[in-house]
């Protein structure tokens, strides 16, 4: 079971519940067996490889690190940016995702906002914007991280954190929708007529 006092939240738990909160309860309580037996998760891992190793570029716009470790001990998170590009004193974080399209999520503006402040705080540098990186299409799509998405993100952050210490299943709603098709909880999270099962 994962350390549900733990301090700092997963970033990328915590994108996981703007996709599905019931998905990120069980991402909170046992990470090392999320997506173990998904084939969807381990393929899309296998594609996302490129990004899993610390490395440092030089490109014409500037410097490009891959695979780097962020916290923010105020807001309590931390994750690891899949990339992050550096351009005179501004920082752009950038998020690998699979996609047929370049359409902009939910959970991609709130993961790409938390790295944001992550770095601001770690790095005293300017963070206006993200971007998603869709591998499956070669394309990319800028995120502006204004202060509307940054207020909202708190707020979640301090709701799912409350939920957490109070164990609170109600913060963790289950979607039951075309989300649920493939999903490793299903059989545990769906009622058993929902799921299919006997």
């Amino acid at each position: 079971m994962g350390d549900l006092k733990d301090p700092l939240l997963r970033i990328h738990d915590l994108g996981q519940f703007a996709y599905c909160p019931r998905s990120a309860w069980y991402h909170f309580l046992d990470p090392e067996q999320v997506g173990r037996h998904d084939e969807n998760v381990q393929e899309a891992r296998a594609r996302h490889a490129t990004v899993d190793t610390v490395s440092e570029r030089r490109r014409p716009e500037g410097r490009e690190w891959t695979c780097v470790p962020i916290f923010h001990r105020e807001l309590g998170i931390r994750g690891v940016a899949d990339r992050v590009l550096w351009r005179e004193g501004a920082a752009v974080p950038v998020e690998h995702k699979p996609g047929r399209s370049a359409v902009i999520q939910e959970k991609h503006r709130l993961q790409l906002v938390l790295q944001g402040m992550c770095l601001e705080k770690m790095y005293s540098v300017r963070v206006d914007e993200g971007m998603v990186w869709f591998y499956d299409i070669a394309r990319r799509a800028s995120v502006p991280l204004d202060a509307p998405l940054r207020a909202w993100a708190c707020a979640l952050v301090a709701t799912i954190r409350e939920g957490l210490r109070t164990f609170d299943l109600t913060v963790f709603p289950r979607v039951e929708d075309a989300r649920c098709r493939g999903c490793s909880h299903a059989e545990n999270c769906l009622p058993r007529n929902l799921y299919g099962g006997a």
